[in-house]
């Protein structure tokens, strides 16, 4: 029984290193690259067989949700084109030729899960990089994603935390119940000077911050305050500094 569970773990991460892997797709190489979006088509013979009604809800008799991201270069040739993304969610690195976006399964379906993907275009490659993404954020010089995973509000208190550089991951389970008594339903990534951190949010509002290492471990956090005088909530930071919550 021993030696099958072992086997059977195994094989189980065979499986999911090769479900990523495979999801390499070469698209064109680019230095410098633009993006367009469009959110919707108008409704017609051509695009009614090309965005067909299962994939693609229609909004109106006339419109067609598409959600596309088109990706130019210098000289405005189109490059590359995705659909299904989040448009309202797309990141990319200071010399705008790495991108990271979301892309879903079903815009109607809340149970079938978000994908997250890097466009690399210095590489000439799109990439998987994970599924059930709940928030993500590259960094500035698009060589690491960072990523939260498994955020099941109100069910459970845990997130995932991932790091992805050179197609390989850290990943670290979360409690953050371990640092709040509070259910929370929201959380975002920021960079910080060194590591990055995490604010967990409970009904749009940040009620404590995590700062994450580079072993993507929580070293230290600090609770929302409230400033009367300015109707404001603010966090000090462990270097001292007052960090306003506009959110």
């Amino acid at each position: 029984m021993k030696r099958r569970i072992i086997v059977f773990y195994l094989l189980s991460n065979v499986f999911i290193a090769n479900l990523f892997s495979e999801n390499i797709l070469k698209i064109p190489k680019a230095n410098r690259v633009s993006i367009k979006t469009v959110n919707t088509v108008e409704y017609n013979e051509e695009n009614a067989k090309k965005y067909t009604e299962k994939d693609y809800p229609r909004i109106s008799k006339n419109k067609i949700v598409v959600n596309l991201i088109n990706f130019f270069d210098a000289n405005e040739n189109l490059l590359f084109s995705s659909d299904k993304m989040e448009i309202n969610f797309i990141q990319k690195n200071r010399d705008s030729n790495v991108f990271l976006c979301l892309q879903y399964d079903d815009k109607l379906k809340n149970e079938k899960k978000n994908k997250l993907y890097l466009f690399d275009f210095t590489k000439g490659q799109k990439q998987l990089i994970d599924v059930d993404v709940s928030t993500a954020l590259l960094s500035s010089d698009g060589k690491k994603v960072y990523y939260v995973t498994d955020f099941k509000y109100p069910e459970n208190t845990n997130i995932k935390f991932t790091v992805f550089e050179n197609k390989k991951r850290k990943t670290q389970s979360i409690t953050y119940k371990d640092y709040i008594d509070e259910i929370c339903d929201g959380v975002r990534i920021k960079q910080e000077s060194e590591g990055v951190s995490l604010y967990i949010y409970q009904d749009s509002n940040v009620i404590v911050k995590l700062f994450i290492d580079s072993d993507c471990k929580v070293t230290n956090h600090v609770l929302s305050q409230y400033d009367e005088a300015l109707d404001l909530c603010y966090l000090i930071n462990p270097d001292g500094s007052k960090e306003y919550l506009r959110n």
